[in-house]
């Protein structure tokens, strides 16, 4: 008989991640891409496993540890001859982040964003989000994922506001619309902006939710441009999401 397999969210994106790396690892060369996600994963689950030991006494592998790790080894870059020490730092600091930056039991930022974040840090031309290379694929199951977390008002608002403020440099500095709006990352919207443990939970928080998102980022790129945009303005987001909730819950 056939066994009924109730699948989560998770599981679709854990799915989605493996088949977009997959095809990075054709594209870009598969022994030296494997190896980068192979490192970046046994790194998130080393951790969380030896954590989740430390506290529960008991191990656990958690689906979760498993998106982090492939999240991570997606966006950073695997071009350096360390690449496979900043992967697997990462992917340590971000399961640890997860581990024990928490409120009520809750992780407070996106675990693999804290973890890029750091390594963009230290090193430089860290990130790359080579894994988005099949643009189309990754807008496919972005919506998909969309469809299922129920979460159009988060994504509408980053999207609108990034956009219009986008346009507006663009007007304002005299240069080109389009390259402007290709700053719009797909994969960090379908798999990073909508983490459900660290957005808001209420429709009206979401929105103002989303579009801090843009707006922080944005400031982030004139500010700091060596570290990644879009993820300095989800963390300075994750930061405030639960204050968000109850101012407008």
């Amino acid at each position: 008989f056939l066994m009924k397999v109730k699948l989560e969210i998770r599981h679709y994106m854990i799915f989605f991640l493996s088949i977009l790396e997959l095809i990075g690892m054709f594209k870009y060369g598969f022994s030296l891409v494997f190896l980068h996600v192979f490192v970046a994963l046994l790194s998130a689950l080393l951790i969380d496993t030896i954590a989740n030991f430390i506290k529960l006494k008991r191990f656990i592998i958690s689906p979760s540890t498993i998106i982090t790790g492939l999240i991570v080894a997606g966006v950073l870059s695997f071009d350096s001859s360390n690449h496979l020490l900043i992967a697997a730092i990462a992917s340590a600091v971000a399961v640890l982040a997860k581990q024990f930056i928490a409120y009520n039991k809750k992780h407070i930022f996106n675990p693999a964003s804290i973890g890029i974040l750091v390594v963009s840090i230290f090193f430089t031309s860290a990130v790359s989000w080579w894994a988005a290379s099949n643009i189309w694929l990754t807008i496919i199951f972005g919506v998909f994922i969309l469809y299922k977390l129920r979460k159009y008002e988060l994504t509408l608002s980053y999207l609108i506001a990034h956009s219009i403020i986008v346009i507006a440099i663009a007007i304002f500095t005299k240069s080109s619309i389009l390259p402007n709006l290709a700053l719009t990352n797909p994969y960090f919207v379908s798999f990073m902006l909508i983490e459900p443990i660290t957005s808001p939970l209420k429709k009206k928080a979401r929105i103002v939710y989303g579009s801090l998102v843009a707006v922080i980022s944005l400031i982030s790129l004139q500010i700091f441009p060596a570290i990644d945009h879009s993820i300095a303005g989800l963390l300075v987001a994750n930061a405030i999401s639960r204050l968000l909730d109850k101012r407008f819950g």
